[in-house]
């Protein structure tokens, strides 16, 4: 390794004075104090970071910085309907406690990685993810290459717009490759020459996805190609070797996923227990504890006491972090944001606060800005890609629909306060000329909404640092749903947010709200659906069927 490898704390800070997590702060790490040689198995891309990881990093937190701000209080959660499903759009507020009372400066130390809870504002979190191939800032979004590399962007630009962890599908790259293969070449950061970190889902979400393939057993889940109509067994262990040959950071233990909209609760509570039993087969089968992660995913459908069972499962196991699934997928907004709050409420009643959190298949903009104001850390989806390819870019405003006739004589840039390639270089004309002609058009715009994304995590961790996430929320919103033109952000989002934040009732009249108008607003507001958009002044929706707020 040639030369000091210097690392900066990016964005992070500390406010006890003297921390060692002070944003001022630079560390210096030579060859010489690298110890240990890299893990076996590592993609030789990946070896020369593994290397620079130290075994005290982080360092050892001072113990003042341990301590909560605020003396512990006692907290009403919110009314939940034993052994119902969530049918209302109305949710019944948790009581409100002050803002300062969670620990920052929390350190979990795992065997493959840590987790630095550096700032806390309400419930959204400012944090950072060591891993062994990444430093992974959060709250942010992971981008989704489903075979390996991300569709029409590669590895080399991915770098380049700067999300540092990105996500893998198990299951497809099983299928398509086989552990074996992938074995032999090292591991999906060799073969698609990614340097930075990976998260491999487990293939659990096929069993919804390719229902009429799979037939599910205690055993596991027996898929049938659908090209060669051959049959694949992914049990719990060989999702985990399969995951152990791609090499990722990040593995998911494989999960009994069932469609949100599933109104078979027998059937929901068997897959809260197996989801539960197949977690302690997967921990057991993990060859590399000391090299990659496991994390366990919270299952329980829209049954608020099964969501809490499962919960009761899972947070007190030795796992670094955990996942919210099975939601985004075609239930109403705002059931989905009455399952996000109640695993990520405070005081051991949802998920453990001192570990990482990830909420899956979620990818919209304005619903990651929510969610991390209720306490989520990370999100992917293949949204974002997926839109790019129809001509739609994400921007403040809303999404643009770049196929639009509207924008034929436009000449600003797509997003004047984007900074990636095509907004630099382009205008909303010249993409709108070539976007139907030129693939490489398709690839800037898919490279802008990664690098949109990855910006507003940076937004949105900055806010949180300066205890300003309330105020980031407000103008966000504003800038969608302007308040001077009689503007209103979905019902759900209200809904959510007053939850954390009650100064959400100030920011809109909401009161003038008609029912019809209100009927209006709610009319499809569901995860997966681009209905919303709709509402957005500045923006045309997306193309329909472009679809699934799931990787």
């Amino acid at each position: 390794m040639p030369g000091p490898y210097k690392r900066s704390l990016e964005d992070a800070g500390c406010p006890q004075k003297g921390c060692p997590l002070d944003a001022s702060e630079e560390r210096t790490i030579t060859e010489e104090s690298v110890t240990g040689a890299a893990p076996t198995g590592v993609a030789p891309v990946g070896i020369e970071r593994a290397k620079r990881r130290r075994s005290d990093f982080p360092p050892n937190v001072p113990e003042e910085c341990e301590k909560t701000a605020v003396s512990p209080m006692t907290v009403t959660p919110a009314t939940v309907t034993p052994a119902s499903v969530v049918t209302s759009d109305t949710i019944t507020p948790a009581t409100i406690v002050p803002r300062d009372v969670v620990p920052v400066c929390s350190v979990y130390k795992g065997r493959a990685s840590s987790f630095t809870l550096r700032m806390v504002d309400g419930r959204a979190r400012r944090g950072t993810l060591e891993l062994p191939h990444a430093r992974v800032e959060t709250p942010c979004f992971m981008p989704v290459g489903t075979n390996g590399p991300m569709k029409m962007i590669l590895s080399e630009r991915m770098e380049r717009l700067g999300p540092s962890l990105m996500l893998n599908n198990t299951y497809h790259l099983g299928a398509r490759l086989g552990r074996e293969l992938l074995t032999h070449f090292g591991g999906t950061h060799t073969m698609m020459q990614w340097d930075g970190g990976l998260l491999t889902d487990s293939g659990g979400f096929q069993m919804v996805s390719l229902l009429k393939l799979a037939r599910i057993t205690e055993e596991g889940v027996e898929f049938e190609h659908p090209s060669t109509r051959e049959k694949m067994l992914l049990t719990p262990e060989e999702s985990i070797a399969i995951q152990n040959a791609i090499g990722a950071d990040v593995m998911m233990a494989l999960d009994d996923v069932i469609s949100a909209v599933d109104d078979d609760r027998k059937r929901f509570e068997i897959s809260v227990g197996r989801t539960t039993r197949w977690l302690h087969r997967c921990m057991a089968a993990n060859a590399r504890p000391d090299e990659q992660n496991l994390w366990g995913i919270v299952q329980g459908g829209l049954y608020a006491d099964l969501r809490e069972e499962s919960l009761k499962q899972l947070r007190d196991l030795d796992l670094p972090g955990f996942a919210i699934g099975g939601l985004s997928g075609g239930e109403s907004k705002a059931q989905f944001a009455e399952m996000v709050e109640l695993c990520t409420r405070r005081y051991g009643q949802g998920l453990p606060e001192h570990k990482s959190r990830y909420l899956m298949g979620v990818g919209y903009p304005l619903d990651i800005v929510v969610c991390v104001a209720l306490g989520c850390d990370l999100f992917d989806c293949v949204f974002p890609t997926r839109t790019a390819r129809f001509g739609v870019a994400l921007a403040d405003e809303g999404h643009i629909r770049l196929k639009n006739n509207a924008y034929r004589t436009d000449p600003r840039p797509v997003d004047e306060t984007c900074d990636c390639y095509m907004c630099q270089h382009f205008t909303r004309a010249f993409i709108h000329a070539t976007i139907a002609s030129s693939p490489s058009t398709l690839s800037m715009i898919s490279e802008h909404n990664i690098r949109y994304l990855h910006n507003l995590g940076v937004r949105m961790r900055t806010a949180i640092e300066q205890k300003n996430y309330s105020g980031f929320v407000r103008d966000f919103l504003a800038k969608q749903f302007p308040p001077a033109e009689d503007r209103f952000p979905p019902i759900w989002v209200r809904g959510a947010l007053r939850q954390v934040m009650p100064e959400v009732e100030s920011w809109y009249s909401w009161d003038s709200l008609t029912p019809a108008q209100i009927e209006a607003m709610q009319k499809d507001e569901k995860c997966g659906s681009h209905s919303h958009t709709e509402f957005q002044p500045r923006c045309t929706a997306a193309v329909e069927g472009d679809a699934g707020n799931q990787s």
